[in-house]
């Protein structure tokens, strides 16, 4: 690649890393392929062809974009060789307007033989940062260009739903707009998956279809989710299979439920909000804890037996506070909640004769008490 062409970022798919789709910032041509900015190039091992055409969609790729290993601006570590190069030129004509034989101008000029190389160190350190820091978070990158243009990684396809079929850590660096509310926006396949959002958020339409902000597939358990926001999705906002972990997300206006985890997970420091069924639905063996659920059309926290639910806030929920399912619900606890102003009652009031075990206080004012 001449060096002259500012790269935005590249992208190594297929087997063995042969192939490349490489982003320019600036257009120009490679072995006779013509390109305009922001275009992107692919080069199969051997050849370079125009791969797509983006400057019309004024897309405007940045580091973390096509699953984004960074490429820093050739100009800036340039910039620094230079720099530190003319500064040991400028002390070596010092040098030779002063007696070469005296002990300072002596060393003085050493010194400056020495700036050189190091210049040249510091600056390839500079250039390399962002790619060593890269490598050390290891976290393969979710992002809207790769989503629809490419895929993501090995085994994700171009266009949503995001598909995850690798065990391992992966990160969102931009908001994904799913565009209709029968889109599913990210599948997790595999198991053992840490999702985190980034802040960013997976954004629908505000209307009711089939479409899961995260949803995880048949044989999916062990997934964690974290730091960031669900809305207004046709479905639920996240639903999870066993053994996993909701935490600071915040679910908003989806056409269903709006946190869905199966047995033995956990449901953490969360809000969910004005969605078209239930708040959170919680499976066996799970805690809730430290959730924010408020102004959802049915319930607000659904449970099942051998559940723990503390320090929650539920209110204003068009039917109960919090509701108990099944025949023999054994809870480890229920304490220290707030559950108010719900629409037919705060608690279940089957949950007595259903062997719950409160063990703190609850404060229940509006409608009926604990």
């Amino acid at each position: 690649i001449p060096r002259a062409l500012d790269i935005d970022a590249v992208h190594a798919i297929g087997g063995g890393h042969e192939e490349h789709y490489v982003s320019f910032d600036t257009g120009g041509s490679i072995n006779s392929v013509v390109f305009s900015d922001e275009d992107i190039l692919k080069w199969d091992g051997s050849n370079w062809s125009l791969y797509l055409a983006t400057t019309s969609l004024d897309m405007d790729w940045g580091p973390a974009d096509m699953d984004a290993l960074m490429v820093p601006e050739p100009e800036f570590a340039a910039t620094l060789c230079i720099g530190f190069w003319m500064l040991g030129g400028v002390i070596a004509h010092r040098r030779r307007r002063l007696d070469s034989r005296s002990g300072f101008a002596s060393r003085l000029a050493g010194r400056s033989t020495r700036l050189r190389p190091l210049g040249t160190i510091f600056a390839i350190g500079v250039a390399l940062a962002p790619l060593q820091g890269t490598a050390q978070e290891g976290a393969l990158e979710i992002n809207a260009a790769c989503a629809v243009m490419i895929g993501c990684f090995p085994g994700d396809t171009p266009g949503y739903p995001v598909t995850i079929s690798e065990p391992g850590a992966y990160r969102l660096t931009s908001e994904l707009d799913l565009g209709s509310a029968n889109t599913t926006g990210i599948i997790v396949a595999a198991r053992y998956v840490d999702l985190d959002l980034g802040g960013f958020t997976i954004r629908g339409v505000n209307a009711s279809g089939t479409g899961t902000g995260i949803a995880a597939g048949i044989t999916a358990r062990a997934t964690r989710v974290h730091n960031g926001f669900v809305i207004g999705t046709g479905l639920d906002g996240i639903h999870l299979g066993g053994e996993s972990v909701v935490e600071d997300v915040i679910v908003y206006g989806v056409g269903r439920d709006g946190i869905d985890v199966g047995d033995e997970s956990r449901v953490l420091y969360s809000t969910s909000a004005s969605n078209g069924d239930d708040g959170i639905v919680a499976g066996e063996s799970t805690a809730v804890i430290g959730n924010l659920v408020w102004d959802n059309v049915d319930n607000g926290i659904v449970f099942n037996p051998a559940s723990t639910l503390r320090e929650n806030v539920s209110s204003n929920n068009g039917n109960l506070g919090i509701i108990g399912l099944g025949t023999s619900i054994d809870i480890a606890g229920i304490g220290h909640n707030v559950v108010t102003n719900n629409g037919v009652a705060n608690f279940d009031p089957s949950l007595t004769a259903l062997q719950v075990f409160i063990t703190d206080p609850n404060w229940c004012p509006g409608t009926s008490g604990c």
